[in-house]
């Protein structure tokens, strides 16, 4: 039970929970789901070594260097409590991986679910840029691109405009929740 609810999990946290869950993300599921995965891996974190390997003390070094980096460059507090708030939801999938998935089936799982939630976004992504040609033709107005807003971001969730060095734009799929980056 605990390795099929931490798999929703990463699903969820790749994904976002709009995406998955609708308008039911309002209501924190993913957190819900954070805490019931707790409570099912308490009686397996008795007997695990996961919490004595050397990753375990490197990422606790890296979780203090993501708050200290804030802290102290930019003497702001509040900024490096939630960089640290931002960073928990790694270093809690690497725990709740480490506890649960502990076989080749369980591994081939991973790597499944890992597949399906890259299709996903690809597939979203092609949709999205397929809309962009379908209402612009080839090339889109330089007019009608604005990030500044925010509807850019709405309309096409899964694309990411940017400028080349001609000043014409140009589009890259991007997934939403941990890998917005489009180099992701």
């Amino acid at each position: 039970m605990g390795f099929v609810l931490s798999l929703l999990y990463l699903v969820v946290s790749y994904l976002t929970p709009p995406a998955v869950f609708g308008s039911l993300a309002q209501y924190r599921i993913e957190l819900v789901l954070a805490v019931l995965i707790l409570l099912v891996s308490i009686p397996q974190l008795m007997k695990s070594f996961v919490l004595k390997t050397p990753q375990a003390l490197a990422l606790a070094g890296l979780s203090l260097s993501v708050f200290l980096s804030i802290f102290v460059a930019l003497h702001w507090m509040t900024g490096a409590v939630d960089a640290l708030l931002g960073f928990i939801p790694s270093i809690y999938a690497y725990f709740v991986l480490g506890l649960h998935c502990n076989s080749r089936k369980k591994l081939q799982s991973l790597v499944l679910m890992l597949l399906f939630v890259c299709l996903f976004v690809i597939a979203n992504g092609v949709r999205d840029l397929r809309s962009l040609n379908a209402l612009t033709g080839s090339q889109v107005a330089a007019n009608s691109v604005n990030t500044e807003d925010g509807t850019w971001e709405f309309e096409h969730p899964y694309t990411f405009p940017m400028l080349n060095s001609s000043g014409e734009w140009f589009f890259r799929i991007r997934g939403l929740g941990e890998i917005h980056d489009p180099n992701d």
